[in-house]
C-alpha cells in the first residue's frame, strides 16, 4: 500500500511550508495596515433645482450610498431646499439625514452669480452682499435639514472668491471644497481648509467604458488623498441644467426653466451598477480610509498659540522661505505677522484665527531705508488686524511694504534695536505651493460667468490672499 501523503513526516512539513506561508501572510498584511491609508471621500454637488427628475437622482443616489455603508458629502444649494419643501419631497430631504449637508451657495449659477455678487471695490460692501448671501443659504440648510450648523461649504464652478472665505470662516465654517486653483489636500487658503476634487464619478456613466477597478485603487492607493465627485443631475439628464438657463445670462424667467435631455434609463442602472461596484471595492480594501468631511473637521488640529520666544525662529524660517511655515507648528505669514505686531504693542501671546491677505498689490521699499523702532510702533499700532492688511504702510513719513514692516518687527523684537534697515524684498510671496493661482482667471473658468465680471480685479485679489496659505 502507497504511503498516505498525511503521515507524520508529510505533515510536519507540510505544517512548517503553511506555518511560513502565514507568516508571509501577517507580515504582508502588517506591512499594510502600518501604511498610511488613502483617504477616500465622496462630494455630490446637489444644485439643480430647476428639474424634478434632478430629485430623484438625489434620492436615489442618496440611497446607494446608505446602502453601502459610504457617508456622501452633499454640496447643497439654499434655494433647492426651499423648491424641495414646496414640492413635498420630504423623501429627499430625509435621504440626506444619513450624509453630510454643506453650503454650495445661495443659488448657484443665477445672475448675479456669487463671483458677481462681490465684484465691488469697496471690500466692505462686498463682505456685507456676501454675508447676506451665505446666511441666507445657510439658514435654508438648517431649517430644511434640522441641522446646528453647516461647516463647510463648496463653490458654484470656480466661483469661490475671497470674500466668501472670510464670511465663511466669520459664520463657523471651517471647510471649502475644490476651491482654491491648484489647491492641495489639507491646504489652507483663504481661512478655509481645502479638500480638492480629484476624480469625476461621471466618468462611469455610459456610454463611456468601465474601467479596470483593480488598477484604479492600485493609482489611487498611492495617493494620501483622493476626493471622489458628481452631480447627481447628471445621472438622469445629459448636459447641465445650467448650460441651457444661465450662460453668461439669465435665459429664462424666474421659475420658467428649460430641462436638459434625458439620459436613456439602461444607462442610469449601469451606472448605478458601476458606481456600486466601486463603493464595495473600496469599503473592503484596507489601503482606503473611506470618510466624509465631518470627520475631517473633527481631525483639524487646535491652533498653537505663538509667544514671543518662537519669533526668532519664525523669523529664520520666512528669511530662508518667504512662505507658509511648519516650525514650531503650521503659520502662514499673516499669522506672523499678526504675532510681531501685537507682541511689538506689549501683548504677549496670539492665537492665530482669522488670517488675511490684501486688496490690492503690497508694495515694498526700492532702496535701503532707515526706520526708527518707535515710529515702527506707533504705524503698526495703527493697523486693523481684523481687517486686510494695508499694501503699503506710512512709517514716519516713510512709505514701506508690508514684508518690509514684518522683518522689521521681527528684527526689533528680536534685538530690541532703536531702529533698523529695511531693504528691497519681495512683498507677497512665491506662487510655488499654487502655481496655478498665479495666472488664474474666472471667467476662463466658467462658463456661467457674466461677460462684464470684473475678473482682474476678483482674480488678483484672491492672489493677494497669499499671505493666508498654510499647510496642516
Amino acid at each position: 500500500m502507497p504511503e498516505l501523503w498525511y503521515n507524520t513526516k508529510n505533515m510536519k512539513q507540510y505544517s512548517l511550508f503553511l506555518g511560513k506561508v502565514a507568516f508571509a501572510a501577517i507580515v504582508a498584511l502588517a506591512c499594510q495596515l502600518c501604511t498610511a491609508k488613502t483617504d477616500i471621500m465622496v462630494f455630490l454637488d446637489t444644485e439643480d433645482y430647476t428639474d424634478p427628475v434632478s430629485d430623484d437622482a438625489i434620492l436615489e443616489m442618496a440611497n446607494l450610498l446608505s446602502e453601502e455603508g459610504v457617508v456622501g458629502n452633499f454640496d447643497v444649494v439654499g434655494f433647492l431646499v426651499q423648491r424641495l419643501i414646496e414640492s413635498r419631497r420630504f423623501d429627499v430631504l430625509d435621504s440626506l439625514r444619513n450624509h453630510t449637508v454643506g453650503s454650495q451657495s445661495l443659488y448657484h449659477s443665477l445672475h448675479p452669480t456669487e463671483c458677481e455678487y462681490a465684484a465691488v471695490e469697496d471690500a466692505r460692501e462686498a463682505y456685507r452682499r456676501m454675508l447676506e448671501y451665505e446666511a441666507t443659504c445657510v439658514g435654508m440648510l438648517r431649517a430644511g435639514f434640522g441641522l446646528d450648523k453647516i461647516e463647510y461649504m463648496t463653490a458654484p464652478g470656480n466661483s469661490f472668491n475671497f470674500i466668501a472665505g472670510h464670511v465663511c470662516h466669520d459664520i463657523g465654517m471651517k471647510v471649502g471644497l475644490a476651491n482654491i486653483p491648484g489647491g492641495g489636500y489639507r491646504m489652507w487658503y483663504a481661512n478655509l481648509l481645502n479638500l480638492p476634487y480629484t476624480w469625476g464619478i461621471e466618468s462611469l456613466i455610459p456610454p463611456k467604458p468601465e474601467p479596470d477597478y483593480k488598477a484604479l485603487l492600485d493609482e489611487w492607493a498611492e495617493k494620501p488623498y483622493m476626493g471622489l465627485a458628481m452631480h447627481p443631475n447628471m445621472m438622469r439628464s445629459t448636459t447641465f441644467w445650467d448650460l441651457v438657463n444661465y450662460v453668461s445670462e439669465n435665459h429664462c424667467e424666474w421659475r420658467k426653466w428649460k430641462v436638459a435631455p434625458r439620459r436613456k434609463e439602461a444607462d442610469v442602472n449601469e451606472f448605478y451598477r458601476r458606481v456600486r461596484k466601486l463603493m464595495r471595492a473600496l469599503k473592503s480594501d484596507i489601503r482606503f480610509n473611506v470618510t466624509d468631511v465631518r470627520e475631517c473637521i473633527a481631525s483639524i488640529k487646535p491652533r498653537r498659540t505663538i509667544v514671543p520666544a518662537d519669533m526668532p525662529v519664525l523669523e529664520s524660517a520666512l528669511k530662508a522661505d518667504f512662505g507658509p511655515v511648519d516650525e514650531p507648528a503650521s503659520y502662514c505669514v499673516a499669522d506672523v505677522f499678526q504675532a510681531a505686531a501685537r507682541f511689538l504693542g506689549g501683548e504677549k501671546e496670539f492665537t492665530p484665527d482669522l488670517a488675511l491677505g490684501f486688496l490690492e498689490r503690497p508694495v515694498g521699499v526700492k532702496e535701503p531705508t532707515t526706520i526708527s523702532a518707535d515710529d515702527l510702533r506707533a504705524a503698526v499700532a495703527k493697523i486693523d488686524l481684523k481687517w486686510y492688511l494695508p499694501g503699503s504702510i506710512n512709517v514716519g513719513g516713510k512709505a514701506i511694504g508690508p514684508a518690509d514692516c514684518l522683518f522689521a518687527m521681527l528684527e526689533v523684537l528680536r534685538t530690541g534695536a532703536k531702529s533698523v534697515v529695511v531693504t528691497p524684498r519681495e512683498q507677497l510671496g512665491s506662487f510655488k505651493h499654487v502655481p496655478r493661482m498665479e495666472k488664474f482667471s474666472y471667467r476662463a473658468g466658467w462658463p456661467i460667468h457674466s461677460k462684464d465680471l470684473p475678473d482682474q480685479m476678483l482674480s488678483d485679489r484672491l492672489r493677494y490672499q497669499l499671505w493666508s496659505l498654510r499647510f496642516e
